[in-house]
């Protein structure tokens, strides 16, 4: 039955009105609703699903068919007013007849503001939580409870919709059907989408999944929850005999494969809880125990180089290409660790890789690569209290770690040592004698005031190459803050700058590279001149040779000249005759130093002559000082030359000139005039600085096997680029970087194989 109302009409007995038929009878409720702000056509209303109701006008009616208590009533839109276009939404639409007419529903109606329509429904049945709704796979709508529901996301018209269940509802678990759900959308709203959701008592899901990698002949047995029992004999898919119900956990366990071959059997997935679905990702992989493989690289013919797996397994190699261990590793989360116990005379190995567990692969990651060492090389690692070392392939020039004990994670290729607490300068002493002749290594670290020094092996023992040795008697106490160390070789005798304090304390070494403090050290060079670097030239114009200290110094902005004696000492320089200022002006904030000897002809006679550049961090360029042949005062020759941005660090190699600047982390090269006639010891630039790591802080030079290589620490990127020298142009070629410890600060080469 229908009725049209267009005002305050009344159908089937009237507004608010109940009926009796005779003694006995059960009692009739109506179910009423107001209408507001209807200005369109078309709007029908439907109680039930069955009794529809055309609304032409605002006001209050009553649906045709009276309910009895205990009946319930639910009210939705089903068509949507038009001309204009409207939404129309119903509150307490929905509820239980008990003993009076229902008259608190109501439907409100607003024009659109939008061209799109809604697209929705109502849902029915609902008694559990979590269903979730989805239109066009996208757009998801959690529903709490029965009644009406609308999508937020609003289509055109001629888009397409369709309604599905995303989630169904949990406690109790329900399956929730959807009717009316797709279509096209035409004029108006969509909102005869149906969802009706029921329950099943008692319901049950299965425990699924796949085997892989089984072997033939094997057999694998599965539990779930321990009991179960599955046995399987191939790959393929399984499926457990007793299913479980919906908020019930599982857990899938192995009792291992056994047969022809024995396996490990990992197993993803392998535990939840049941949510209202089958469970059918269980994944079961199986791989018999494996071997490590390592694939060897640089080995030289004939040479002997023995491995290890977790500290045993001894692996003899002889020659390069992959080689595996004997003992198996069982898979499933089993270590293995791959060191190096011994290696070839003359050459370091390094492993990369090496450490892991087994999973559900065979290992074959493992590389080991060797060089033929033509240097060692190490650097100070300021944030790590330690030193990376390496050696210099003898071949290439590149570097290969060197095979020690390292440092926390964090600290690559870091040697543990006992550096002393940030470490910051590193220079090479003298040897210590034969056979080997050990080069030796003096570290300054200012956060503890002392300088702790090292032998590196030469030897290349089965200790591993370039093994540092602590000196006797070291770490010995140098001053406040030592920021810069600098070695004279002749009298094996070393020089510490103690910034605060603005002094140099002298140290001498003995035969075993003991260090003894000098006669008459410190020397003062003021309190306020902050020495930052030095560097020190041998001139030989007399019958023994002459040796001067150079020293820039920070708070004064100028650099000092000394006379270096027979047995080390350091005496400021001066000339009676010819005076010569010194210490002399320098740019602003000068933070490295570097010196040249160049051969002059003066009146027809042939003098070493010291050249000094200073970098001035502040300024951007370099000073550059003529020293007098007889006493090395300085005297400024020229202009400053320009460099990159923040001047950080210098080294003179051949006749070039290589400059690090931190700012703007640059190398900086200069060609260095050598002409005993006319503007010796001048700098030009060669070509564009070339980008470097971040923040270079320190250089070093080698040549190796003939070709000239440059090594620079940047101490931001923690790291160490290497380059190849042009000897005819003095351009470096960027070859490869090696990560070092935390905040690098210093390098230092004490060892070239000399061939010959």
């Amino acid at each position: 039955m229908a009725c049209v109302i267009s005002s305050l009409a009344a159908c089937s007995g009237g507004i608010g009105a109940s009926s009796t038929s005779g003694a006995g009878a059960v009692s009739e409720y109506t179910v009423g609703v107001s209408v507001s702000g209807l200005t369109g056509s078309g709007l029908m209303l439907d109680n039930n699903g069955t009794d529809d109701v055309t609304v032409s006008a605002d006001g209050d009616f009553t649906f045709a068919i009276p309910l009895v208590p205990g009946d319930s009533y639910n009210i939705t839109v089903r068509n949507q007013p038009t001309s204009p276009s409207q939404t129309c939404t119903v509150t307490n639409g929905s509820g239980t007849v008990t003993g009076s007419n229902i008259t608190g529903p109501a439907v409100t109606c607003a024009n659109k503001t939008s061209p799109k329509d809604v697209i929705g429904g109502t849902v029915e049945g609902l008694l559990g939580s979590g269903l979730v709704l989805q239109n066009n796979f996208g757009d998801n709508l959690a529903v709490a409870a029965d009644g009406g529901f609308a999508f937020a996301t609003q289509l055109a018209g001629g888009a397409t919709y369709s309604v599905s269940v995303l989630s169904p509802p949990l406690n109790p678990y329900q399956n929730c059907v959807v009717a009316n759900g797709g279509g096209v959308v035409g004029a108006n709203d969509v909102l005869n989408v149906a969802v009706t959701c029921k329950s099943n008592p008692n319901p049950t899901f299965s425990i699924s999944g796949t085997v892989s990698g089984l072997s033939g002949g094997s057999t694998i047995v599965l539990q779930n929850n321990g009991r179960d029992d599955l046995t399987i004999k191939a790959n393929g898919a399984f499926h457990f005999i007793i299913p479980i119900p919906s908020g019930s956990g599982y857990s899938v366990t192995s009792a291992g494969a056994t047969g022809q071959q024995s396996q490990a059997c990992g197993i993803t997935n392998a535990s939840g809880t049941v949510a209202g679905a089958d469970v059918a990702n269980v994944t079961v992989v199986c791989i018999s125990n494996t071997n490590v493989t390592a694939t060897v690289s640089g080995l030289a013919p004939g040479s002997t180089l023995v491995l290890q797996n977790n500290g045993s397994d001894d692996l003899t190699v002889t020659q390069n290409g992959p080689v595996t261990f004997q003992t198996a590793v069982p898979i499933g989360g089993a270590p293995y660790d791959v060191t190096i116990l011994s290696e070839p005379a003359g050459y370091a190995c390094a492993v990369a890789n090496g450490v892991g567990v087994v999973t559900a692969a065979a290992i074959a990651g493992v590389a080991v690569s060797c060089s033929s060492i033509g240097g060692l090389l190490y650097v100070t690692n300021g944030g790590g209290n330690n030193i990376s070392g390496f050696a210099i392939d003898f071949n290439t020039g590149t570097l290969q770690p060197l095979t020690q004990v390292v440092a926390a994670t964090g600290q690559p290729n870091a040697i543990v040592a006992a550096t002393g607490t940030n470490p910051t300068s590193i220079v090479s002493g003298c040897g210590l004698g034969s056979p080997t002749f050990d080069p030796t290594l003096y570290i300054a670290s200012p956060g503890s005031g002392t300088i702790a020094g090292f032998s590196a092996d030469t030897a290349f023992s089965a200790t591993g190459a370039g093994a540092l040795t602590p000196i006797a008697g070291s770490p010995v106490a140098a001053g406040n803050s030592l920021t810069h160390l600098d070695f004279y070789g002749p009298s094996c005798e070393l020089y510490a700058l103690d910034t605060p304090v603005g002094n140099i304390s002298e140290f001498a070494a003995d035969g075993a590279g003991v260090l003894t403090p000098s006669a008459g050290s410190p020397v003062a060079v003021g309190a306020t001149s902050v020495p930052a670097a030095a560097a020190n030239a041998t001139l030989f114009n007399t019958s023994s040779a002459a040796t001067f200290e150079y020293v820039a110094n920070q708070g004064s902005n100028d650099v000092s000249a000394y006379s270096v004696g027979a047995t080390g000492t350091l005496t400021l320089v001066a000339d009676p005759v010819t005076p010569i200022p010194n210490p002399v002006a320098a740019g602003t904030k000068p933070s490295a130093i570097a010196t040249d000897v160049l051969i002059e002809t003066i009146n027809a006679t042939n003098f070493d002559v010291p050249y000094v550049y200073v970098a001035n961090q502040s300024d951007g360029n370099i000073s550059v000082y003529r020293g007098d042949p007889l006493t090395g005062g300085l005297t400024a020759l020229g202009t400053p030359v320009a460099t990159g941005n923040g001047p950080t660090a210098m080294i003179q190699a051949f006749d070039f000139l290589y400059v690090a600047n931190g700012q703007d982390s640059t190398i900086s090269t200069f060609a260095i005039t050598n002409s005993p006639t006319a503007n010796t010891g001048t700098l030009t630039p060669v070509g564009a600085p070339i980008a470097t790591g971040t923040n270079p802080v320190a250089l070093a030079f080698a040549n190796i096997n003939g070709s000239y290589y440059l090594y620079v620490v940047n101490a931001q990127s923690n790291d160490v680029y290497v380059y190849s020298i042009n000897p005819a142009t003095g351009t470096p070629t960027f070859m490869a970087k090696y990560s070092v410890g935390s905040a690098p600060s210093s390098i230092a080469i004490p060892y070239i194989l000399s061939i010959g």
